[in-house]
């Protein structure tokens, strides 16, 4: 790729990006072989170009997700945590939008958000969804102070849909999931970097299979935890630098993966350590209407 083409997709930051890639300094070889420039425009806007990069069972993608989900189809579910901030806001609607057309009939969405605008939050879901829970996803390490509202947080919502009619989940699922991996390794990728560790437990708590999206990767960790648990991925990233760090991690947790035994290494024993908790629903009946 051109340092020209790098100008029109991405910007001076892809710029720097592709004359490094393509002199190998700092990073792995091969990369420009799979990094593409595509100045097609999206959905009739001609908005540019994208960034594309893959790798077996791996598509990522820098640019706008309401430019580049036009692309995509037929993904089993949309795995992903926005940001959080009242100026992103207006994004989900449009993306969530985007999203139901990329994927599948009966495919779930797990979305982890914050709570301080949460009216606006739960508007910007497709009115055609199916909501089915709210789960618990505990913050690792300090709470996290919300200062204008006067609260320590000690947890997120994940907000659970399905779409074509999917009401439920097979039984039984815990709704409250720990991180893993920890606080700091979490944050020394991305500002409001997540738990890899805690991303592949709600794959493996709601069985959630086959090809997942995350139309806000920032630096991969959706990506990581689908990698390690036997998933297909697909990322998309607006921001050059958060999506060079997607790039590099996902790479080497591809290689980690490829080093391990075969049927079983990572993702053995990562499904060993992530299993869900001892079921609490014995001899408990449970009405469809129950609260």
């Amino acid at each position: 790729m051109s340092t020209a083409d790098a100008n029109i997709v991405g910007g001076a930051h892809a710029a720097d990006f592709a004359r490094r890639s393509s002199s190998s300094a700092g990073y792995p070889s091969g990369l420009e072989r799979v990094v593409e420039s595509t100045k097609d425009g999206f959905d009739g806007r001609g908005a540019g170009g994208l960034l594309k990069w893959e790798a077996e069972g791996v598509t990522l993608y820098c640019g706008d997700s309401r430019e580049v989900l036009p692309l995509i189809a037929g993904v089993d579910a949309v795995v992903t945590d926005p940001p959080y901030k009242r100026e992103f806001i207006e994004l989900y609607a449009p993306v969530f939008a985007a999203c139901d057309r990329a994927m599948k009939e009966s495919a779930l969405c797990v979305a982890m958000c914050g709570q301080a605008f949460l009216p606006q939050v739960v508007a910007s879901f497709p009115a055609a969804w199916e909501y089915i829970w709210t789960g618990c996803y505990m913050v690792n390490g300090a709470r996290v102070p919300i200062w204008p509202r006067g609260i320590s947080a000690g947890w997120k919502p994940l907000f659970i849909y399905g779409k074509g009619g999917k009401k439920g989940l097979k039984p039984w699922k815990m709704d409250v999931v720990n991180p893993v991996d920890g606080w700091a390794e979490a944050m020394s990728h991305h500002e409001w970097g997540q738990d890899v560790g805690g991303f592949a437990k709600i794959l493996l708590r709601f069985d959630i299979e086959g090809t997942v999206l995350d139309p806000f990767m920032g630096s991969g960790t959706t990506g990581i935890a689908c990698i390690r648990t036997g998933r297909k991925f697909v990322g998309i990233e607006r921001d050059p630098k958060h999506f060079e760090t997607a790039v590099q991690r996902i790479r080497v947790a591809l290689e980690e993966c490829a080093s391990e035994l075969p049927m079983g290494g990572m993702v053995g024993e990562r499904q060993q350590a992530l299993e869900l908790e001892p079921s609490q629903t014995d001899n408990v009946r449970i009405s469809d209407d129950a609260t």
